[in-house]
């Protein structure tokens, strides 16, 4: 008896903290098999690229059928560009060292690049500034 409901209580203690890497704004981890798990903060309705230059992020959305204007800037590495939107009609832009083709929805893992530049606001010294996204790992839906 006391062997079952140990067994219960592990199942729901497992199921909890299941649950609770799912909601938005959580760590989630991304690991593939023989490669060690890092943590990337899944960006939710309430979280801002601002706040994660540098950081692991992970996005969720779909390549933009209207880009907007943005700036650009090439990091090291990547040959690819893409225009993304995700969460409440934001976009930002990808950067990737192979072309980003997802015909629908798609799961983005990257880094947060801040990019700055000169504001086109008549009578503004204050620079411009975007925060992209340094592509390390795609996954289209199926």
């Amino acid at each position: 008896m006391a062997k079952m409901v140990l067994a219960a209580l592990m199942g729901l203690v497992l199921l909890a903290t299941g649950n609770s890497c799912r909601k938005g704004g959580d760590a989630a981890a991304d690991g593939k098999a023989g490669q060690a798990a890092e943590s990337y903060f899944r960006i939710g309705p309430q979280d801002e690229l601002s706040g994660r230059v540098g950081g692991k992020v992970v996005l969720e959305g779909r390549l933009a059928k209207t880009p907007w204007q943005h700036m650009i800037h090439w990091p090291e590495g990547t040959t690819e560009m893409a225009y993304f939107d995700y969460e409440l009609g934001r976009q930002t832009v990808l950067y990737a060292k192979a072309p980003v083709v997802c015909p629908g929805f798609l799961t983005v893992w990257g880094t947060v690049v801040e990019v700055k530049g000169e504001t086109k606001r008549p009578g503004s010294d204050a620079p411009a500034v975007e925060y992209h996204i340094l592509v390390e790992k795609l996954e289209c839906a199926k």
